[in-house]
């Protein structure tokens, strides 16, 4: 696609919605893309199914998924799949596709994958940052993980820009 100012050669991550509730047909349209690496974060809930709880996997950002591809090679495979097209962001007046860096989708994906560990949150009290503070991590899984502290809500911090400086 020449003239559109994608990088077509090397390949990235792109950021990717779905245009359905039915999240398992998403995943099942995502086992069926080959030569593309995915990953859809997901985290426990408790749903109720006939007034019963339950306990099962749910997507960590809803209708929302990652693909690893050329330009060109993600770009025909949402095209064939209506139910999926790229989250796009405003650049200079013009609509682009959503593009993560290896290095932060390689910290997201090493947080995100420990949704059965049980993670400390510190009370404001504890600690003291501020919106846009930057927070290494220095021990434990995450060592080297390093983020910007972009939002504090109620009694935890929601760090969500992130590296991995080793």
């Amino acid at each position: 696609m020449a003239g559109s100012g994608q990088n077509t050669v090397s390949e990235r991550w792109y950021v990717m919605n779905a245009y359905t509730k039915d999240e398992s047909r998403v995943g099942t349209v995502l086992r069926s893309c080959h030569g593309l690496r995915h990953y859809m974060p997901m985290r426990y809930a408790v749903r109720n199914f006939y007034g019963r709880p339950k306990r099962i996997l749910v997507p960590l950002i809803p209708h929302t998924f990652f693909l690893r591809g050329t330009y060109e090679a993600v770009d025909a495979f949402q095209k064939d799949i209506s139910i999926i097209g790229f989250a796009t962001t405003q650049v200079d007046g013009r609509r682009t596709p959503m593009k993560v860096p290896d290095v932060q989708m390689e910290s997201f994906i090493r947080v995100a994958d420990r949704y059965e560990d049980d993670l400390t949150y510190y009370q404001p009290g504890e600690i003291h940052l501020n919106k846009g503070d930057y927070v290494r991590i220095v021990v434990g899984d995450y060592n080297g993980a390093t983020g910007m502290l972009l939002r504090v809500k109620g009694k935890r911090f929601w760090v969500v820009r992130t590296s991995v400086r080793t």
